[in-house]
């Protein structure tokens, strides 16, 4: 199944008997595991993603269209989660601009996305300049 484009300002999604607060199961056992594909528009928020990646946790391809910039800081290793150890294969950061958040929020996935294949960035093509690309490298 796929689902998305998901928001991190749904703060009660039902699906079926399911409910999902603040995109945290009111139960553990409410968890959607037959969604694959998941489509996220969110600020690069380490917090907004895990706690969806909780609720689906056999998540094999994730995208994320970044909203606005994050404040985010060095990333250790997470609390194992599901879908990190087992699913993940291809993440997409859509509107990446290459700065540090954007940076530390793709070095969480490298380092915690035991399974991950692939991961694609896509930048606006009026950021996408000589400058730009050569800092990028």
């Amino acid at each position: 199944m796929i689902l998305g484009y998901l928001s991190d300002r749904i703060s009660t999604l039902e699906l079926g008997t399911m409910v999902f607060q603040k995109m945290v199961p009111v139960s553990m056992s409410y968890v959607m595991r037959t969604v694959k594909i998941l489509a996220l528009c969110t600020a690069p928020d380490l917090g907004v993603v895990t706690n969806f990646l909780k609720c689906f946790p056999c998540v094999q391809k994730l995208y994320i269209v970044a909203l606005n910039r994050g404040n985010l800081q060095n990333v250790l290793r997470y609390d194992s989660l599901e879908c990190l150890d087992l699913h993940l294969k291809m993440v997409e950061l859509i509107s990446y601009e290459g700065n540090m958040a954007d940076l530390n929020f793709i070095k969480f996935f490298v380092l915690n996305a035991r399974v991950l294949q692939s991961m694609k960035f896509v930048a606006r093509r009026n950021k996408c300049d000589a400058k730009w690309l050569e800092k990028q490298h």
